[in-house]
């Protein structure tokens, strides 16, 4: 068979769930985990017989069908330029915190010190550590299970990072204090779980993603509290937030040492990211 049989075989083997573009898309992921080949690869030898067990391709299409993301399939992915191994205790990062990342890179900061409360899988504290190398970057989370990741993506990507375990809500532990703090905080309402796709409902973490209906903005109140304690003068505060819920967040700044506080919209339009100036 060759590559070019095998491709095709993929497609039509995802075709009740997937597109042909997004089956193609995920191909090129999986034979680049398992095989080392890169789409350019793939077209220069497209025609050729491929001799490789091809038994753990077939596995991926079963679990693609069970809708469960191939980042978790092959236990990684890209996020802005970095290699982040990902697990079931971890998010999977979206492009909107990319967009985040590139926010924070293209504004006037120097940062000494850094918190990424919240951080999951690490990508925005090793991002924010490559964006600015000379600064001491801190990253807290509640579960030691993504922590334990998080230091194995900091080594993967030779960068220096302290990684702890915290509970965000329960800060009294938290001595040092910042020149940034950037958060990407659960603030999916369980409302809107319906109408999110089997992909992330059944497979990405509860707790990293909901909030209570009756209190969304748990998560960005204590995060204010903090920076009002935390966050050293002239300091800023980036946050990713839920769009249902723009100006609503923006109204937590509103009183207290915030001298400015600017509801940022995505590449969509959307109201997706926080800058609060202190």
């Amino acid at each position: 068979m060759t590559l070019k049989s095998l491709k095709d075989s993929f497609i039509q083997g995802l075709k009740q769930n997937y597109s042909s573009s997004e089956a193609e898309q995920l191909f090129y992921m999986a034979i680049d985990h398992l095989w080392t080949l890169s789409r350019t690869d793939y077209l220069r030898d497209s025609g050729k017989e491929w001799e490789k067990d091809t038994s753990g391709l077939h596995r991926i299409v079963l679990r693609l069908l069970q809708h469960e993301p191939i980042q978790y399939i092959i236990g990684e992915t890209l996020f802005y330029g970095l290699r982040i191994k990902l697990n079931r205790h971890t998010l999977i990062p979206r492009p909107e915190t990319e967009e985040l990342m590139e926010r924070i890179k293209n504004s006037d900061l120097q940062p000494e010190t850094i918190l990424d409360a919240g951080s999951g899988s690490g990508c925005i504290a090793l991002a924010l550590k490559r964006i600015f190398p000379a600064a001491h970057c801190t990253g807290v989370d509640i579960s030691e299970g993504a922590l334990q990741l998080a230091r194995q993506n900091a080594v993967l990507n030779g960068l220096e990072v302290s990684f702890r375990q915290m509970d965000i809500l329960k800060s009294e532990n938290l001595q040092q204090s910042f020149d940034l703090i950037v958060s990407n905080p659960p603030y999916v309402a369980e409302a809107e779980k319906e109408n999110m796709s089997a992909g992330v409902t059944d497979h990405e973490p509860y707790t990293a993603l909901f909030v209570p209906d009756a209190d969304p903005l748990v998560f960005y109140r204590m995060i204010e509290k903090i920076a009002d304690k935390k966050l050293n003068p002239g300091g800023r505060i980036f946050l990713e937030i839920n769009q249902r819920f723009g100006p609503e967040t923006a109204a937590l700044f509103s009183s207290g040492p915030w001298q400015q506080v600017i509801l940022h919209q995505d590449l969509s339009g959307n109201d997706r990211f926080l800058e609060v100036w202190k």
